[in-house]
């Protein structure tokens, strides 16, 4: 997929024109971008590679996180039903650098899915990314020192102890060597309990996925209310 049609099925909070499809015709072509099963991890690992290499070449620094960080620390690999890639980055990091990231992003064709313009001074920015039929979400985390006080990044789901961004740790993966939240098992134990060790793919019984989001809940990783 070229620049062109990355531009074209587009929506960011920048002030290029040219990226502002709406979600009304976004849902109608989105199955064409983005696969729900039958993922193609050769892929998926090109375009994480692509996207740090895009970020490294802005100085944006970013933690690779969550699911992806799971599977690169417990499997060496991508979790076999893991629908995408996410990573994080300093929410006033990422507004800094919003516009200069898009355009790079576009111009190696990644369709970049924003939050809509009125929305674009929210705190904890957020944009998705499709490329071959895989996607990558990265967010911008956030202070407030209003929220407990000052002691978490948050996002509009989640919240983490400031000190696993603050203090950060790395890992190689897939032959690179990638920026984490740290210590990486105490961020795990954090995210997915003392369990994170054993596979389970929650995706399939919606009875441990209930009681995942219970525990995230019960563990404080999720913010009350969402």
């Amino acid at each position: 997929m070229g620049k062109k049609e990355a531009i074209k099925w587009s929506y960011t909070c920048d002030n290029n024109k040219k990226t502002k499809c709406p979600d009304s015709k976004w849902k109608r072509v989105r199955h064409r971008y983005c696969n729900k099963d039958n993922w193609n991890f050769e892929s998926r690992t090109k375009n994480l590679l692509d996207v740090k290499c895009i970020l490294d070449d802005l100085k944006v620094p970013f933690f690779l996180t969550h699911g992806a960080l799971l599977g690169a620390y417990r499997d060496k690999n991508f979790i076999k039903w893991d629908d995408d890639i996410e990573l994080d980055i300093f929410d006033e990091i990422f507004k800094e650098n919003y516009e200069r990231i898009c355009k790079k992003l576009t111009d190696h064709g990644f369709i970049i899915r924003g939050r809509k313009i009125d929305k674009k001074n929210e705190k904890g920015e957020k944009i998705n990314l499709y490329r071959n039929k895989e996607k990558i979400s990265i967010r911008g985390i956030y202070l407030d020192s209003n929220y407990k006080n000052g002691e978490y990044r948050l996002t509009n789901v989640f919240q983490y102890l400031k000190k696993f961004h603050d203090n950060p740790d790395t890992i190689k993966f897939k032959n690179v060597i990638f920026q984490t939240p740290g210590p990486i098992e105490e961020f795990l134990t954090y995210r997915y309990g003392d369990n994170w060790r054993n596979p389970i793919n929650i995706y399939v019984n919606k009875i441990e996925k209930k009681k995942d989001f219970e525990m995230l809940y019960k563990r404080g990783v999720r913010r009350p209310g969402t």
